[in-house]
């Protein structure tokens, strides 16, 4: 008796229920869209100490520093050119490099640089790997160095944030720190992808990247978990005539990193082997940050609308040397606090 009431209260109860909503990834397959990103990112320094055998430098050492912001700015467009869409599946993409621009201040000191050398103007393919699942990549219809394509991710419509199936309104899931590359620059892929020898560095310069790269790159994943990625799927609404599904971004965390072995190595590297055989050094850098934002998602078009994201962000770093050069011991300690804002923004341009 209560198996035969159960099969008949359970249809009446499913019937009340709320549907669930689906946020997939399906543009039509052919379709072409523009999109355009922004980052920004303002610092300015909070504290700075320098202790050098016990004599503390004075500020106005560092003259109008302490007073001035660095301010970056880089604007990106590209061309999106789905190929092919199968089963919420993208299959092959064509993307066209079509600007970037990035301006640098400090203080008076403007820097403006357009163009981005080897990409702007050119176009590349990416398509996805039966195999891997990753996406195999290659200039299309022109030639360029094979080299950069490492450091470049299909990927500009955030479908890392997107959930894994059908959601209700204030559905919570989290990502792992080890992702917040894909927030920070959609469409570039990790550091360990990247090719010094592509890089417009001199020998001394090219050999000091890559120690950096191969002592830090297998350690970032590690201090990336300190990064916490929350996201909750908050409902659709209509804009201009589009069903928008919302999914609200919350990033909150620390993440430290200790170079103390890697500056000596550099030290060392460039001749300075003897004196820093027996020295200690010490240096810590840690970063902050605690960010808002959302991404908004057509669910008629199946891609990205846009994506936000503001964050305030802190950096500090502590160092600490003692060394004995020519029979003399040397101390030396340093305190460096950088705080300020960043900001990304990424829309769909028609």
């Amino acid at each position: 008796m209560k198996k035969f009431l159960t099969l008949c209260v359970l249809p009446l109860t499913l019937a009340f229920l709320p549907p669930l909503d689906a946020v997939r990834f399906g543009p039509k397959s052919g379709s072409e869209v523009k999109k355009s990103m922004t980052i920004g990112l303002e610092l300015n320094i909070e504290e700075f100490s320098i202790v050098v055998d016990g004599e503390e430098m004075p500020p106005e050492a560092l003259g109008e520093a302490l007073d001035q912001a660095f301010v970056m700015e880089v604007v990106q467009t590209v061309t999106d050119k789905y190929i092919e869409v199968k089963d919420d599946q993208l299959v092959e993409l064509v993307r066209s490099y079509d600007s970037l621009d990035v301006t640098v201040e400090m203080g008076e000191e403007v820097n403006e640089e357009s163009g981005g050398e080897g990409l702007v103007g050119k176009q590349v393919r990416f398509a996805r790997n039966e195999k891997t699942g990753a996406y195999d990549k290659e200039w299309f219809e022109c030639e360029g160095e094979e080299e950069m394509l490492k450091g470049l991710s299909e990927d500009m419509d955030m479908r890392l944030l997107l959930p894994s199936g059908s959601v209700k309104p204030d559905q919570e899931w989290k990502l792992e720190g080890k992702d917040m590359g894909a927030l920070m620059w959609p469409g570039v892929t990790s550091a360990d992808d990247f090719d010094l020898s592509a890089a417009d560095l001199d020998a001394e310069q090219a050999e000091i990247a890559q120690m950096v790269m191969d002592d830090l790159g297998p350690r970032f994943e590690e201090a990336l978990k300190g990064m916490k990625i929350g996201l909750k799927y908050v409902g659709t609404r209509e804009v201009e005539g589009a069903e928008l599904a919302e999914i609200a971004i919350n990033i909150d965390g620390t993440m430290g990193m200790d170079m103390g072995e890697l500056i000596k190595k550099i030290a060392e590297s460039q001749g300075g082997g003897e004196e820093m055989a027996g020295a200690d050094i010490k240096l810590s850098v840690q970063m902050g940050m605690k960010g808002e934002g959302s991404l908004l998602w057509n669910n008629k078009s199946g891609h990205l609308h846009s994506y936000k994201l503001d964050a305030t962000m802190d950096f500090t770093i502590n160092g600490d040397l003692d060394v004995d050069v020519q029979g003399e011991s040397h101390s030396a300690s340093a305190t460096i606090k950088l705080a300020g804002k960043a900001n990304w923004d990424l829309s769909t341009v028609k």
